[in-house]
């Protein structure tokens, strides 16, 4: 019986969304409600059940004051920097 890759949560979309909720101290409810969707949205985002739309992404990443490109890629924008200039 072949074996399945152990993925790392944090390694994808819905790890780093969750990560970011917890970090910011908010309950799946309470981030529903800033993006004005359900908390089983938010479950299901979270659960790579379902994926948000980028205008939904975009608001998650103002809710847990953090970018898009940083819950899609794992790599803030000052470390990008950092990278940048040396």
């Amino acid at each position: 019986m072949p074996t399945r890759a152990v993925v790392r949560p944090d390694t994808t979309l819905a790890g780093r969304i969750a990560r970011a909720r917890r970090a910011a101290g908010l309950s799946r409810e309470q981030l529903a409600v800033a993006i004005g969707r359900t908390c089983a949205a938010v479950a299901a985002y979270e659960r790579s059940q379902a994926y948000p739309r980028i205008a939904t992404l975009r608001a998650i990443a103002r809710a847990l004051d953090t970018t898009a490109a940083d819950l899609l890629t794992g790599t803030d924008d000052e470390a990008r920097s950092d990278r940048e200039s040396a």
